[in-house]
């Protein structure tokens, strides 16, 4: 399979195993509900499956990835549910659960819009683990006072 990046999705695939490893060896996946945000082509997904998740929600905006992530869902045992949506248009309530654990190697070009919905969102998730480009990174642990502390910084806290 032929896969082009969109630039405009800001996508970037994650391929180095052990980062891939440390992402998920953050928190217990096992018999948990767990959501990841753009698995693209599924590398962290595959990952993430043998952590042996109770139910794992994907979402993903680009359709055209969808042979990738079908074919790791044919292999999955029901374990996987996949939407094709605009995460900043999901309706997490939706699920009608609590306590998830989501993982995402988020798009760089609208990370910071990404974690300000999932702020919004915070009582269900029990855990949030997203992986962003450095200056994202700098912006949500920033100084008061520092260059790099804004809007961003001021929701996290």
């Amino acid at each position: 399979m032929n896969f082009k990046f969109k630039k405009k999705l800001g996508q970037h695939f994650l391929k180095d195993k052990e980062i891939l490893r440390k992402i998920i060896s953050i928190k217990n996946l096992k018999n948990r509900f767990v959501i990841e945000i753009g698995p693209g082509n599924g590398a962290l997904t595959k990952y993430i499956l043998k952590e042996n998740p109770n139910k794992l929600v994907i979402i993903e905006k680009d359709i055209t990835l969808k042979p990738y992530l079908m074919h790791i869902k044919d292999q999955s045992k029901n374990k996987i549910e996949i939407f094709f949506d605009d995460i900043l248009n999901f309706k997490f309530k939706e699920l009608k659960q609590s306590k998830i654990i989501l993982l995402a190697n988020l798009p760089y070009n609208i990370a910071t819009t990404i974690i300000i919905k999932l702020i919004k969102e915070i009582k269900i998730f029990e855990s949030i683990i997203v992986m962003v480009q450095k200056e994202v990174a700098e912006r949500l642990c920033a100084e008061v006072s520092s260059s790099a502390y804004g809007r961003i910084t001021v929701l996290l806290r």
